[in-house]
């Protein structure tokens, strides 16, 4: 193995990272904030997917891989858990849950993200299959959530 520059990840930049991630910034601004390079972080992000694919194969990742894939196993947390805090709020009574709806539907476009309305021409305009109209999320909200 080719010798390099030594990492930049320590656990104080993690703990940082994590840090700023739970309050709700996406990872380009953490990682301007915390002056990481976008190309260093998808470099480690690389790292920690082959970590990920020794794992699933059976093969003990090295010392290093096993700090990448860690620390995106953390980060992926604390957006989870960042994610989590805005739905709950959302379902608070009384309170408004359009803020919250906003970042989710650009955070997590495959979840949340609007669907266009497919139109065509031999029949009237429908919402794709699994979306959910304004109405819909509102009576979901006053509900408590979707059940899972």
């Amino acid at each position: 193995m080719a010798m390099g520059r030594p990492t930049k990840l320590n656990e104080h930049l993690v703990k940082e990272f994590i840090k700023h991630t739970l309050e709700g910034a996406p990872r380009g601004t953490v990682c301007d904030l915390l002056s990481i390079s976008h190309v260093t972080f998808y470099n480690w992000k690389q790292r920690a997917e082959a970590a990920e694919l020794r794992l699933v194969g059976g093969d003990v990742p090295d010392g290093d891989e096993l700090l990448y894939h860690d620390f995106f196993n953390r980060v992926r947390a604390a957006e989870a858990k960042f994610k989590i805090k805005l739905i709950k709020r959302m379902q608070r009574k009384g309170e408004p849950y359009q803020r919250d709806l906003s970042i989710l539907e650009r955070r997590d476009r495959g979840n949340w993200g609007k669907v266009d309305v497919v139109h065509n021409l031999d029949h009237e305009p429908k919402p794709a299959e699994g979306t959910y109209s304004d109405e819909d999320l509102e009576k979901i909200i006053a509900q408590g959530g979707v059940e899972s």
